[in-house]
């Protein structure tokens, strides 16, 4: 996979495919067959992810040390997915390791990671977590002189994935996920009169079941929640104001798969999504 500051990612990999274009040098959004950025629909662990991009988009939220699978489809996404105008990207967590430990610690030019899995009871239920962080803000701090224009600077993500997996028996599976990630970017005057920070984050925490009836019909149910936050804050003197927006997801999805013949799979379901929008909500205030 290419690599940007020496980091793998998947969304400058899908750039590469026919049918799709970034959205920019270095930028992780993109377009399907001419379709504008918002009209592809991504999915991690078949929770809504609205806004794929850390560091104004040259990073994609997605941990390289957390992706099992992703599938990209173009133009005929089928029903099951509720459907966008350009495409679907569908990406899916690993179950952690279920027969011993394992992880690694990276230390890298922008951010550090950190992955570590193995099993909470042997051969029955297993654990998954990855973290990343950027640190470029806090190295350069101590180095910079009190009246200095960068002094008081934030400009740092992180995310956090997560997942636990339960095997109850041959027929039963569990897996509960969760997705935690935040950009901020801060600045502050060297006087102290002007302060202003950006901050978005994705949410989002999936609880699935499957069960396997036989060898070729499963049922799968699945509860998600998903929720992504847009705030500027500012404050100048004796006035401050905070301006929030965001989308805010509760769905649930039942499921049936039937393997026919060696070729032929049928599907059928109900998938219900309520949806929480807020535009914009404001706060102010001045002196007292």
């Amino acid at each position: 996979m290419p690599g940007f500051f020496g980091e793998s990612d998947v969304l400058k990999t899908i750039q590469l495919l026919p049918g799709i274009q970034s959205s920019g040098e270095g930028n992780s959004g993109f377009y399907v067959r001419g379709g504008s950025i918002d009209q592809n629909l991504i999915l991690y662990d078949h929770g809504n992810i609205y806004n794929a991009g850390h560091l104004f988009g040259f990073f994609s939220v997605f941990n390289a040390d957390a992706i099992q699978t992703a599938e990209i489809m173009k133009g005929d996404i089928p029903a099951n997915y509720g459907g966008r105008l350009s495409s679907v990207l569908n990406i899916q967590s690993p179950i952690g390791n279920m027969q011993h430990y394992k992880g690694n610690l990276g230390i890298g030019l922008i951010f550090s990671n950190l992955h570590i899995e193995g099993p909470l009871l042997k051969e029955k239920a297993s654990f998954l977590l990855a973290a990343r962080r950027t640190y470029v803000d806090a190295l350069i701090q101590p180095f910079l002189k009190p009246t200095s224009s960068l002094k008081g600077l934030k400009f740092y993500f992180y995310d956090i994935n997560g997942k636990l997996s339960w095997q109850l028996n041959h027929k039963n599976q569990l897996n509960l996920s969760l997705y935690q990630g935040n950009d901020t970017y801060g600045f502050r005057s060297p006087e102290g009169a002007l302060d202003a920070q950006f901050s978005w984050a994705n949410f989002s925490t999936s609880l699935q079941w499957w069960h396997f009836f036989n060898a070729n019909q499963n049922m799968h149910l699945q509860l998600n929640a998903s929720d992504y936050q847009f705030d500027t804050y500012m404050s100048m003197e004796i006035y401050k104001m905070l301006v929030t927006s965001g989308i805010r997801d509760y769905s649930v999805l039942w499921e049936m798969t039937s393997q026919k013949r060696k070729k032929q799979e049928i599907s059928y379901g109900v998938d219900y999504t309520f949806h929480r929008f807020t535009p914009n909500r404001y706060n102010a205030e001045a002196g007292s």
